[in-house]
């Protein structure tokens, strides 16, 4: 059976399992599905190799920058189930995932990944409609992300 409502970067797949909280953002567009992190004064910035103080996947648009502080969004901060689109194939259920910085990809370890945490389910199912065991390329998976 098809699915009609398709999880996406974003979506809150497990609300039970979820901090979600409304975090202020610097004077940056915001995406949603992009995992963003904390600058020094605690507002939303891109992910950079040397700069990272939480990871929080918004759910929500806002394309207007503004000033720093000005706006803010919903977000999925750590120890929450997020879902991701993985670039590369053979993932498994419970393996180590890396984010590589500005993006929403769930990678293998690459030069200056940073670690997000352990798929806890793939998501895409297999075309007879049963569960997949190993991910393809442009598949969702559900990972469990770290802590502070």
């Amino acid at each position: 059976m098809a699915d009609l409502n398709p999880l996406e970067p974003g979506d809150v797949p497990y609300p039970q399992y979820s901090v979600t909280t409304t975090q202020p953002v610097d004077a940056i567009p915001v995406v949603k599905g992009v995992v963003y992190t904390k600058n020094a004064a605690g507002d939303l910035v891109a992910v950079v190799a040397t700069l990272v103080d939480g990871i929080y996947q918004a759910t929500a648009d806002i394309e207007v920058a503004g000033t720093a502080g000005e706006n803010s969004v919903q977000c999925l901060g750590p120890r929450s189930r997020m879902v991701f689109t993985t670039q590369i194939a053979g993932l498994i259920v419970g393996e180590d995932v890396y984010v590589v910085p500005t993006t929403t990809d769930v990678t293998n370890i690459v030069a200056a990944a940073l670690y997000l945490g352990k798929i806890f389910e793939i998501y895409t199912l297999n075309s007879d409609s049963t569960s997949k065991k190993i991910t393809e390329v442009g598949d969702k998976v559900i990972v469990e992300t770290v802590g502070p």
